[in-house]
């Protein structure tokens, strides 16, 4: 089964989970979406925040999340070289607080990346396989745990990867306001900015000052917790060792369903759809949309919220699988 049919099957999941929700009739938590990452090799280095709730932080909020990605890019293509198989584990460590009487929201997130040759080769593989999933292009000619980690535009090396380096990539600022409230909807408006404070030669971050903006939705109907959101960024370039590239504005689209379980389980399904900043431009490994489906269970625990979850890659862009933990606090 190629990636287009596990698409439509993982959205039907989706759908099913969603309408199951709805006929349990219970109240959703409404905390908070997985806030799953994408460890694509252009977008990790891009403002592309995580998923979130529409509701501001009703106090001083603390997150720490780890996404952990198996990545497999291989080939050339339009005056591109990729040759990339890897493991990208991302920390995150970020901090929300109100401002005034609720309605307001400020926030900073730092990000630290680490890539390795991992350990989870034959794991997805064997998982792939059990459910009829094609690799990639080339990736039964590497063995497992191998590392390699280079890109490069033209004959000029754009970055070359640094194995077991910890390294902090672009800090992102926000400010977040709550549009509109009732008893079951919450419209909020968020903006965005992200100066460049990460190593561009080894492909984390930018070089460039990035800003952005998203309207998010949180619901309860039916008893379905329902998050949405619509997202656009300005990335204006990516620079690189001995060049850069000039890139178009990101958009961003997001649907996630919460049921709640028992005992403070509640499982969770979402999908994600992100325009390419480098679309129409030819280049086969970067200018396809990113589309995944991410699937997890949440437990609440007094005052804080784990997260565990899985996100697939679902039009075969690369990373191919991606582990996500987070706490908030």
């Amino acid at each position: 089964m190629k990636r287009f049919p596990l698409a439509a099957a993982l959205f039907g999941m989706t759908l099913m989970a969603t309408a199951t929700a709805a006929w349990a009739g219970q109240e959703p938590s409404l905390n908070a979406p997985l806030r799953s990452r994408n460890h694509h090799p252009i977008f990790v280095s891009l403002l592309n925040p995580p998923p979130e709730e529409a509701e501001v932080a009703p106090k001083l909020t603390w997150d720490l999340a780890i996404n952990h990605s198996s990545i497999f890019v291989m080939g050339a293509n339009n005056s591109w070289y990729i040759h990339m198989d890897k493991e990208l584990t991302e920390y995150d460590l970020s901090l929300r607080a109100p401002l005034g009487i609720g309605k307001l929201e400020v926030g900073v997130e730092v990000p630290v990346f680490v890539s390795s040759a991992g350990f989870l080769d034959s794991l997805v593989r064997n998982y792939h396989s059990l459910i009829g999933v094609e690799g990639y292009n080339y990736q039964d000619h590497f063995p497992d745990d191998f590392y390699v980690d280079k890109l490069y535009k033209g004959d000029r090396i754009f970055h070359l990867g640094r194995e077991g380096r910890a390294i902090q990539g672009d800090v992102t600022l926000w400010l977040k306001g709550e549009m509109y409230k009732d008893r079951d909807y919450l419209l909020s408006f968020q903006a965005f900015v992200q100066p460049p404070t990460g190593d561009t030669n080894a492909g984390i971050g930018s070089g460039f000052w990035e800003y952005g903006a998203r309207a998010l939705a949180s619901g309860n109907i039916q008893g379905a917790g329902v998050y949405m959101m619509l997202g656009v960024y300005a990335p204006g370039g990516m620079k690189g060792i001995e060049d850069e590239e000039v890139l178009k504005p990101i958009y961003n689209g997001f649907a996630g369903f919460e049921w709640i379980l028992w005992d403070g389980w509640a499982f969770l399904a979402q999908i994600t759809a992100t325009t390419s900043p480098m679309a129409g431009d030819g280049n086969d490994f970067f200018s396809k949309p990113w589309i995944d489906s991410t699937f997890g269970f949440k437990k609440v625990m007094g005052d804080s919220i784990l997260s565990i979850a899985l996100s697939e890659n679902l039009n075969q862009t690369a990373p191919d699988f991606t582990i996500h933990i987070s706490l908030r606090m």
